[in-house]
């Protein structure tokens, strides 16, 4: 079974979207590098251009975007 992906580049590096998550008003983006599977990233999209990715800002973000991802899998 064929999946289509989609890439985006941050810096030099390709990304997979994973997944996305909505939440609030913020759109968490779970990404893994399509060179090294051990690199992963959780960004949000930027509330001035929903096209921009930018880093989590906290912590308590972090966990919080995890929980979303765990969550929103449980519940599918």
């Amino acid at each position: 079974m064929k999946k289509e992906v989609e890439i985006i580049t941050l810096g030099d590096k390709d990304y997979y979207i994973l997944n996305e998550v909505k939440r609030n008003g913020v759109t968490y983006i779970y990404l893994s590098n399509v060179e090294d599977k051990d690199d992963i990233l959780i960004r949000k999209s930027s509330s001035d251009d929903d096209s921009l990715y930018v880093p989590l800002e906290s912590e308590d973000e972090f966990e919080l975007a995890c929980l979303l991802l765990f969550r929103n899998k449980k519940d599918a």
